[in-house]
Protein backbone atom coordinates (compact mmCIF):
# COMPACT_ATOMS: atom_id res chain seq x y z
CA UNK A 1 0.00 0.00 0.00
CA UNK A 2 1.13 3.27 -0.94
CA UNK A 3 2.06 6.07 1.58
CA UNK A 4 -1.24 8.25 2.02
CA UNK A 5 -3.72 6.05 0.33
CA UNK A 6 -6.92 5.44 2.24
CA UNK A 7 -7.27 1.93 1.87
CA UNK A 8 -10.55 2.42 0.44
CA UNK A 9 -10.97 0.44 -2.79
CA UNK A 10 -10.24 1.96 -6.24
CA UNK A 11 -13.31 4.23 -7.19
CA UNK A 12 -14.62 3.93 -4.20
CA UNK A 13 -15.37 7.44 -2.65
CA UNK A 14 -13.88 8.49 0.88
CA UNK A 15 -15.81 11.07 3.18
CA UNK A 16 -12.72 13.07 2.57
CA UNK A 17 -14.11 12.96 -1.25
CA UNK A 18 -17.39 13.60 -0.21
CA UNK A 19 -16.36 16.89 1.28
CA UNK A 20 -14.04 18.09 -1.52
CA UNK A 21 -16.89 17.48 -3.95
CA UNK A 22 -19.58 19.30 -1.69
CA UNK A 23 -17.11 22.11 -1.16
CA UNK A 24 -16.69 22.37 -4.82
CA UNK A 25 -19.92 22.57 -5.13
CA UNK A 26 -20.76 25.04 -2.79
CA UNK A 27 -17.68 27.30 -3.98
CA UNK A 28 -19.33 26.47 -7.99
CA UNK A 29 -23.16 27.27 -6.71
CA UNK A 30 -21.93 30.67 -4.83
CA UNK A 31 -20.26 31.91 -7.77
CA UNK A 32 -22.91 31.25 -9.68
CA UNK A 33 -25.51 32.83 -7.45
CA UNK A 34 -23.19 36.05 -7.53
CA UNK A 35 -22.36 36.22 -10.85
CA UNK A 36 -25.39 36.23 -11.33
CA UNK A 37 -27.20 38.79 -8.71
CA UNK A 38 -24.32 41.84 -10.10
CA UNK A 39 -24.45 41.16 -13.37
CA UNK A 40 -27.00 43.46 -15.29
CA UNK A 41 -25.04 43.81 -18.62
CA UNK A 42 -28.01 44.62 -20.78
CA UNK A 43 -29.68 47.97 -19.43
CA UNK A 44 -32.68 48.60 -21.64
CA UNK A 45 -33.73 44.90 -21.29
CA UNK A 46 -34.71 44.04 -17.81
CA UNK A 47 -36.75 40.90 -18.72
CA UNK A 48 -33.38 39.50 -19.47
CA UNK A 49 -31.78 40.41 -16.01
CA UNK A 50 -35.20 38.69 -14.57
CA UNK A 51 -35.10 35.61 -16.29
CA UNK A 52 -31.43 35.08 -14.64
CA UNK A 53 -32.71 35.59 -11.40
CA UNK A 54 -35.25 33.26 -11.87
CA UNK A 55 -32.49 30.47 -13.21
CA UNK A 56 -30.93 31.08 -9.53
CA UNK A 57 -34.27 31.51 -7.50
CA UNK A 58 -34.39 27.53 -6.70
CA UNK A 59 -31.02 27.65 -4.98
CA UNK A 60 -32.69 30.28 -2.32
CA UNK A 61 -35.30 29.57 0.59
CA UNK A 62 -38.09 31.54 -0.93
CA UNK A 63 -38.41 34.43 1.46
CA UNK A 64 -34.71 35.19 1.44
CA UNK A 65 -34.91 35.16 -2.18
CA UNK A 66 -37.29 38.02 -2.46
CA UNK A 67 -35.24 40.02 0.36
CA UNK A 68 -31.74 39.72 -1.26
CA UNK A 69 -33.01 41.40 -4.28
CA UNK A 70 -35.00 43.59 -2.97
CA UNK A 71 -32.19 44.46 -0.39
CA UNK A 72 -29.65 44.77 -3.76
CA UNK A 73 -32.65 46.55 -5.20
CA UNK A 74 -32.64 49.22 -3.09
CA UNK A 75 -29.09 49.98 -3.31
CA UNK A 76 -28.33 53.61 -4.52
CA UNK A 77 -25.65 52.89 -6.77
CA UNK A 78 -27.89 49.98 -8.26
CA UNK A 79 -30.86 52.53 -8.56
CA UNK A 80 -28.50 54.55 -10.82
CA UNK A 81 -27.91 50.79 -12.88
CA UNK A 82 -32.07 51.48 -13.55
CA UNK A 83 -32.54 55.33 -13.85
CA UNK A 84 -29.12 55.74 -16.26
CA UNK A 85 -29.42 52.18 -17.80
CA UNK A 86 -25.77 51.11 -16.88
CA UNK A 87 -24.03 48.58 -17.31
CA UNK A 88 -23.46 46.31 -13.66
CA UNK A 89 -20.63 43.80 -13.57
CA UNK A 90 -18.87 41.92 -10.91
CA UNK A 91 -15.52 40.33 -10.36
CA UNK A 92 -14.92 38.01 -7.41
CA UNK A 93 -11.60 38.08 -5.63
CA UNK A 94 -10.91 36.21 -2.27
CA UNK A 95 -13.61 33.02 -1.36
CA UNK A 96 -13.33 31.69 1.67
CA UNK A 97 -15.26 28.16 2.20
CA UNK A 98 -15.65 27.28 5.98
CA UNK A 99 -17.52 24.22 7.12
CA UNK A 100 -19.66 25.60 10.26
CA UNK A 101 -21.63 22.74 11.05
CA UNK A 102 -22.41 19.15 10.07
CA UNK A 103 -25.01 16.35 11.49
CA UNK A 104 -26.63 13.56 9.82
CA UNK A 105 -29.50 14.91 7.94
CA UNK A 106 -28.00 18.17 6.85
CA UNK A 107 -24.54 20.11 6.68
CA UNK A 108 -23.51 23.91 6.47
CA UNK A 109 -20.87 25.99 4.57
CA UNK A 110 -20.46 29.56 5.12
CA UNK A 111 -19.11 31.49 1.99
CA UNK A 112 -17.17 34.87 2.35
CA UNK A 113 -16.29 36.21 -1.37
CA UNK A 114 -14.91 39.76 -1.42
CA UNK A 115 -15.70 41.17 -4.32
CA UNK A 116 -15.71 44.31 -6.83
CA UNK A 117 -18.83 45.84 -8.21
CA UNK A 118 -18.61 47.88 -11.45
CA UNK A 119 -21.06 50.25 -12.35
CA UNK A 120 -20.42 52.11 -16.21
CA UNK A 121 -22.04 53.96 -18.49
CA UNK A 122 -20.67 55.29 -21.61
CA UNK A 123 -16.84 56.99 -20.04
CA UNK A 124 -17.98 56.74 -16.22
CA UNK A 125 -16.96 53.68 -14.06
CA UNK A 126 -17.83 53.72 -10.03
CA UNK A 127 -15.76 50.84 -8.64
CA UNK A 128 -17.78 49.40 -5.28
CA UNK A 129 -15.93 46.48 -2.96
CA UNK A 130 -18.24 44.62 -1.06
CA UNK A 131 -18.35 41.90 0.79
CA UNK A 132 -20.82 38.44 0.42
CA UNK A 133 -21.39 36.21 3.06
CA UNK A 134 -23.55 32.92 2.15
CA UNK A 135 -24.53 30.41 4.24
CA UNK A 136 -25.26 27.38 1.95
CA UNK A 137 -27.18 23.80 3.33
CA UNK A 138 -27.44 20.90 1.97
CA UNK A 139 -29.34 18.51 3.33
CA UNK A 140 -28.33 14.94 3.44
CA UNK A 141 -30.97 13.07 1.17
CA UNK A 142 -30.46 10.55 -1.88
CA UNK A 143 -30.31 13.16 -3.90
CA UNK A 144 -28.77 16.02 -2.01
CA UNK A 145 -30.21 19.82 -2.21
CA UNK A 146 -27.89 22.87 -2.05
CA UNK A 147 -29.77 25.81 -1.08
CA UNK A 148 -28.49 29.40 0.16
CA UNK A 149 -30.36 29.28 3.86
CA UNK A 150 -28.34 33.28 4.79
CA UNK A 151 -26.99 36.08 2.71
CA UNK A 152 -25.28 39.21 4.02
CA UNK A 153 -23.57 42.02 1.99
CA UNK A 154 -21.53 44.63 3.59
CA UNK A 155 -19.68 47.53 1.65
CA UNK A 156 -16.12 46.80 1.81
CA UNK A 157 -14.12 50.20 1.20
CA UNK A 158 -15.56 53.15 -0.23
CA UNK A 159 -17.13 53.28 -3.87
CA UNK A 160 -14.65 55.42 -6.42
CA UNK A 161 -15.97 57.33 -9.69
CA UNK A 162 -13.28 56.84 -12.33
CA UNK A 163 -14.18 59.13 -15.06
CA UNK A 164 -11.47 57.68 -17.84
CA UNK A 165 -12.70 60.41 -20.17
CA UNK A 166 -10.83 62.65 -18.19
CA UNK A 167 -7.78 60.86 -17.52
CA UNK A 168 -7.53 60.21 -21.31
CA UNK A 169 -7.31 64.19 -21.62
CA UNK A 170 -5.16 64.87 -18.50
CA UNK A 171 -3.06 62.31 -19.91
CA UNK A 172 -2.94 63.15 -23.28
CA UNK A 173 -2.81 67.01 -23.43
CA UNK A 174 -4.33 68.68 -26.95
CA UNK A 175 -1.65 69.84 -28.91
CA UNK A 176 -1.41 73.34 -30.33
CA UNK A 177 -2.53 73.81 -33.49
CA UNK A 178 -0.14 75.17 -35.93
CA UNK A 179 -1.15 78.40 -38.55
CA UNK A 180 0.48 77.25 -41.12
Amino acid sequence: MQSGATGAPSGSMTSSDANVNDEAQVRQLAHTVLGTLYNHVEPSDMSNYRDSLQQIQQHFDTTLFTHVVDSISSDDLVKLVDKYQMTMTEKQHMVNVEMISDSADQTQWRVTTDMTLFFIKDQIEIVKPVRNILVIQKTAKATPVYKVVSFDTSDHGRPQMIDHQAIRQSNCPKRPVSDD
